[in-house]
């Protein structure tokens, strides 16, 4: 005698072989894709001599302000460095002094690797005026990551030049104001160069912080400003700034109607730049490790995209150890002569 089988158990058993189907299905149309995971961190030998380092975290000291490009740019950095060394990146802000506080305080600390400079292009400005009393060879030039891209920039709706020519024709007869961030330090060193370069009568005026700056050339308050690419490009876009020249060997992606300062034949194509310092005497092996992994996180995609939203990525950035000291030599011997033009010093300091 056969047995019935209730309406429930039908609509389960249709419920089970549905799914079976449905899974065959799926299998025969094609496989499903792994979900994308993120690469893995590169692997970067160990110190030989200090094979367990970093064994706590690693600090950076930005001697500048948060929110500022040098500390921008010290946790863009952070971030896949962290990853690569295993270990947390902690990041302490010691403004002041034109950065020359910071850059002191790297001193009084260990020279263990352990900390990390992030600075700029006031770094050896700050070894010739003295603000910093110390000299070149007490630090290490771990390398410098970015390098940005210095112009002349002016308001677009300036009904007095609206290009370089014009400008420089005005600026001939008539002095003009030439802003930028901070006394005595980059800005003013590189509008200085500018305007004797290009034979113009100027005034220098600083401001405190960009965004002043920025606001103040839109209102009419400055003739020019000496800014990079990245902080005003919101005003670039909206037509109200213009470059009208460029600081670099070779017109820049985006801006190829600007023409560079070598055009006019000045030979002015300095950039800010950013990198790390060490202390002097950080163990030989910790150094060239840090070096590699500071490397090795500039070339990650996670910072490559950070350093083109802020238009750092036209001009290569990277500089090791032994280039970035050249560097800095150099712009210590370079900068001696205008600042103590401009009277920041009497005689060139001893730096190195």
């Amino acid at each position: 005698m056969s047995k019935k089988v209730s309406t429930k158990s039908l609509i389960l058993v249709g419920a089970v072989l549905a799914l079976v189907v449905l899974a065959g299905f799926t299998g025969c149309v094609g496989e499903q894709k792994p979900a994308e995971q993120a690469p893995e961190a590169p692997q970067i030998p160990k110190p030989a001599n200090h094979p367990n380092y970093p064994e706590r975290p690693i600090t950076f000291i930005v001697n500048y302000g948060a929110g500022g490009g040098t500390d921008r740019f010290a946790r863009a950095m952070a971030a896949p460095m962290e990853k690569i060394l295993g270990q947390k990146i902690v990041v302490v802000n010691i403004p002041g002094g034109a950065g020359s506080i910071g850059e002191d305080y790297l001193l009084k600390q260990p020279a263990d690797g352990y900390y990390v400079l992030a600075m700029g292009s006031d770094f050896p400005i700050n070894l010739v005026t003295g603000r910093n009393p110390n000299d070149l060879d007490d630090y290490y030039p771990l390398a410098r990551v970015q390098y940005d891209t210095g112009t002349i920039m002016i308001n677009a709706k300036d009904s007095r030049f609206s290009n370089l020519d014009e400008f420089l024709e005005y600026a001939k007869k008539n002095k003009v104001v030439i802003a930028g961030t901070g006394a005595g330090g980059f800005d003013e060193v590189m509008v200085t160069k500018f305007a004797k370069a290009a034979g113009i009568k100027y005034e220098y005026v600083t401001y405190d912080k960009a965004g002043k700056m920025h606001a103040a050339l839109v209102g009419g308050h400055i003739d020019a400003m000496f800014e990079e690419f990245g902080p005003p490009m919101s005003l670039i876009e909206s037509g109200d700034v213009k470059p009208i020249v460029v600081f670099a060997e070779k017109r820049v992606e985006g801006f190829e109607d600007v023409p560079t300062a070598l055009e006019y034949g000045w030979d002015i194509t300095q950039g800010r730049w950013r990198g790390f310092l060490l202390k002097a005497g950080v163990p030989e092996d910790i150094a060239q490790y840090l070096e590699q992994v500071a490397y090795a996180a500039y070339q990650t995609p996670e910072y490559k995209e950070f350093e083109k939203n802020s238009y750092l990525h036209l001009r290569e950035g990277w500089l090791g150890h032994e280039d970035f000291t050249k560097l800095i030599k150099k712009e210590i011997q370079d900068y001696a002569e205008i600042l103590k033009e401009l009277g920041y010093i009497e005689e060139p300091q001893e730096t190195v």
